[in-house]
């Protein structure tokens, strides 16, 4: 998965989520799409105001679960100073 932020004019927070057909047939895509959608909602109380995030699903992540895409995502979002504390 890799995360793209980019700043806002506003205080609010505005997220994408992208899964191309490599990553698999419409099923597995949705899916990803609902992992990702799922782990970013979990940690939205902690994150910063004033980005806009595009979330984009790479094909290693057919084969994962919630616990580790959620895990990946935050440290993702800590690496890029997104997070306010530990969720």
């Amino acid at each position: 998965m890799v995360i793209y932020y980019y700043p806002l004019n506003n205080d609010g927070i505005r997220v994408g989520f992208v899964a191309s057909k490599k990553v698999g047939k419409s099923v597995e895509r949705s899916r990803c799409k609902r992992l990702l959608r799922e782990s970013l909602r979990r940690q939205l109380p902690f994150l910063v105001h004033g980005y806009d995030l595009v979330v984009v699903a790479r094909p290693p992540l057919r084969e994962e679960d919630f616990s580790s895409v959620y895990k990946v995502m935050a440290r993702l979002l800590r690496k890029a100073r997104l997070l306010r504390e530990e969720p």
